[in-house]
């Protein structure tokens, strides 16, 4: 288990408030009133992390449960090679056979058309059964291109939540929390500075936090301002 992906090291703040308690109800509670559930926002909010979440507190809460996380991608790639050797069998015992399903970057289901049927159907039986499914997605069900009524009308059968982007005082927070999880004390002018210059996408926000880590215990270069606006200069001009 990644020690990072669990609720108690999500930052809660008014964005994600809604979308928080859900999952958690959900962890507590799979197979309830909100399945599926469909979680979209923007790359870098924290979807995967909620989603891991769940995953692990499962594991610990609920260790005979059979949880499966799988990506749009694993789900495609899984079905191509069942289809490939004639074992579909196999296929529909691995995904029709757990108690939560949790998806991710169901929008890469777009245009597939075969995927698609084959995801409907998975869902139509675990939903019979009252498995928990979870969806993510960077995009809102609505945007996803391409994708067959029936599929969309399923999974909206569900309850649908938004991430928002974070705010100014929710990416302090963030920052903070990624420093207290590498025990490592920051000034907050440094906190502040990465809070102010990256703004859409919390993987930055990480990759500014990570490298001044490394930095610092690599080649035990003290955090500066400087040395901040310097990752941050490098992390944007990639």
């Amino acid at each position: 288990m990644k020690r990072e992906y669990t609720f108690e090291n999500f930052v809660i703040t008014p964005s994600n408030q809604f979308v928080y308690n859900i999952v958690k109800t959900v962890a507590e509670n799979p197979g309830g009133v909100h399945n599926p559930l469909f979680i979209y926002g923007k790359s870098g909010v924290g979807k995967t992390h909620l989603v891991k979440a769940i995953e692990n507190e499962i594991k610990i809460t609920k260790p005979d449960f059979k949880v499966l996380y799988v990506t749009a991608e694993t789900f495609c790639n899984d079905m191509l090679e069942a289809i490939e050797n004639r074992n579909m069998r196999a296929f529909h015992i691995k995904y029709r056979s757990v108690d939560i399903l949790l998806f991710n970057d169901l929008q890469f289901v777009s245009a597939k058309h075969m995927l698609q049927e084959e995801l409907f159907y998975t869902l139509e039986e675990l939903l019979n059964k009252d498995t928990q499914i979870v969806f993510s997605s960077d995009k809102p069900l609505k945007e996803i291109d391409i994708i067959t009524d029936k599929l969309r009308n399923r999974v909206s059968s569900g309850v649908l939540a938004e991430i928002q982007q974070p705010d100014a005082d929710t990416r302090v927070e963030i920052i903070k929390n990624k420093f207290k999880q590498l025990n490592m004390e920051i000034p907050y002018d440094i906190i502040e500075l990465i809070a102010e210059k990256l703004e859409d996408n919390v993987f930055d926000l990480e990759g500014v936090v990570k490298k001044i880590y490394a930095l610092y215990t690599v080649n035990f270069e003290k955090p500066t301002v400087i040395l901040a606006k310097k990752i941050i200069d490098e992390i944007v001009n990639l």
